[in-house]
């Protein structure tokens, strides 16, 4: 008996180490998604300074 649950424990334990990579992995995403978008806001918004100027 205690094989098992120290087996199920093991079990658990993987499985939020997994889920843990997975959200660290869509946080980052996420991250480079704004940066991404950010870094095109700011190319257009100097180039419409540029043809306003």
């Amino acid at each position: 008996m205690t094989n098992t649950i120290s087996g199920l424990g093991d079990q658990i334990q993987a499985a939020l180490a997994a889920t843990r990579n997975a959200q660290d992995k869509a946080l980052a995403e996420r991250r480079r998604e704004k940066e991404l978008t950010a870094a095109k806001d700011e190319a257009r918004q100097a180039r419409n300074a540029g043809f306003g100027g």
